[in-house]
């Protein structure tokens, strides 16, 4: 009986820190794929303004 309690235990634990590593996983996940898409967008409003910049210079 003290076996299969221990199992038990065991297994509920192994699940929880399943999940929570998956958890974490996904959180780590979710960070990483948006840090890109802001900094994509800076750069290509640096973009637009360099190429107006220009085409003013190039006018002049």
């Amino acid at each position: 009986m003290q076996n299969s309690y221990t199992l038990r235990r065991f297994s509920q634990t192994a699940i929880v820190l399943a999940l929570l590593v998956a958890l974490i996983a996904g959180v780590m996940i979710v960070i990483v794929a948006q840090t890109p898409v802001q900094s994509a967008v800076p750069v290509r409003l640096t973009n637009a303004a360099a190429e107006q910049d220009l085409r003013m210079v190039m006018q002049e």
